[in-house]
Parts: C-alpha cells; structure tokens; sequence
C-alpha cells in the first residue's frame, strides 16, 4: 500500500492528515469484505449493481482505531495526494 496525504481539510479533519491505500474494484472490496471481515476493522461496502473504480483505503493506520474502506477513484482524487 501507498501513503497518501490527505489535501481536503473537511475529510482531514474526519479521517486525518495521511491514509494507506491501494488501487481497487468495489466487487473486489465486496469480495474481501465478505472474506476478510472477521479477521479485520472494515467498513461495511456500498451494494453496486456494477463493479467501479476505487480505493481500498486504511484510515487511521497505526493507531487502534485503524479500519479499512473503499472509497470511489473520483472522491479519492479529490482528497488525497500521493
């Protein structure tokens, strides 16, 4: 995963100033989440009726509030910089 800063001062001040995140489909988020969410702190995914393209995205990374979300690639880009 890659370190992103966050350049959005409303979602900086929700979710802080950096998140680690890595390029991904929501039908591949939906499919991890359905594995994974046990094991794992994860936002529960949006029900698409068609895979888009997005962000697997680790909040508050480090800390013990650390969780993991998918985010569209159009929101994301607008938040957040590499």
């Amino acid at each position: 995963m890659r370190r992103y800063v966050c350049i959005d001062p409303k979602a900086m001040q929700l979710h802080g100033p950096a998140v680690l995140a890595i390029e991904m489909l929501s039908a591949d988020y939906n499919a991890r989440f359905e594995t994974l969410a046990h094991h794992r702190i994860m936002k529960e995914p949006r029900r698409y009726q068609t895979s888009h393209a997005g962000f697997l995205v680790v909040r508050h990374a480090g800390t013990p509030g650390a969780y993991e979300t998918w985010v569209a690639r159009h929101v994301f880009v607008r938040q957040y910089r590499a």
